[in-house]
Formats: structure tokens, sequence, C-alpha cells
């Protein structure tokens, strides 16, 4: 199994994290963001906004891709949110399992939110995190999740 390594957040000082995405093997062309919010639902900051989106041309044809610009209307609850919809991550989301390394200006306790799309079903996970401390977190998928695991880390 392999992951793709990627950065966000990199010149934010705060808190360092690490999450581990592990995706099902049927998620076709996932869109994720990533942010965190506080205890009430409030947002706060983006962890994870692609500035891509890669679309299959033809249903029958993966190998036929197009890549458009993110709009954050892809993503409805992320539409919703507070957030200004504005990509820390050049590309767009990896099409298979990631580590992400991000920072966050966020103090505990507070929520990691993920909006998971593929094709045109929508997951939304969200993690908290309750400790002022270094620990690990992990994220339970329920049957039909488009996760296989996700495993935060706060360093």
């Amino acid at each position: 199994m392999s992951f793709t390594k990627i950065e966000t957040n990199k010149e934010a000082n705060g808190q360092a994290l690490s999450l581990m995405v592990q995706l099902e093997k049927d998620v076709k062309m996932p869109v994720i963001a990533i942010w965190t919010e506080d205890e009430t639902g409030k947002f706060i900051e983006n962890l994870f906004v692609p500035s891509k989106v890669a679309f299959e041309k033809e249903p029958n044809e993966p190998e036929e891709i197009e890549i458009k610009d993110f709009d954050k209307t892809i993503l409805p609850i992320f539409a919703k949110n507070g957030s200004d919809g504005k990509a820390n991550f050049d590309k767009e989301t990896p099409k298979d399992n990631f580590i992400l390394s991000t920072n966050t200006k966020t103090k505990a306790p507070f929520n990691i939110v993920f909006e998971i799309k593929s094709g045109d079903k929508i997951e939304l996970v969200k993690s908290k995190i309750d400790t002022l401390t270094s620990g690990i977190y992990k994220v339970n998928a329920k049957v039909g999740s488009f996760f296989n695991k996700i495993i935060i880390e706060k360093l």
C-alpha cells in the first residue's frame, strides 16, 4: 500500500498535524476538503483545499480525465461553513491514499472535518481533538464509507 505525501499550511505557526487518509478502492475521482471548527461548529481554518478537481470525461473511459479549477460549491457543506474556499494545495485531491502534513492555529478542543465527494455521493466525517497534548486519533469507518481508515496524529 502506498501513500502520496502532501503538505499545506507550511508557513503557519501552530500545532503540527499528520492526517493519514486511506480511501476505499471503490472511490473514484475524490474531491476532499478538510478544515477545523470549534465545538459549536464554527469554521476556523482550512487544512486541505485543492486548487483543482479531476473529472472523468466519459463515464466508461477512466483514462480520459479533465482537470478544472476547484469551486467550493462542489462540496455543499464546505461551501456553507464560512470558509472563503481559498485553495492551499496546488493540485487536485489525490486519487488514492495520502498523508497530509499541516499546521493549525486552532486550539483544543476542536473538530477536524472531512467532506468527501465521489461521483454524486458526499460523506461528512468529524473527529474531535480534545487535548492540548500530542496524541493519535483514529476515525472508525462506517459500512459504505468512502474511507477505510483516517488516523490523525497531533505532533
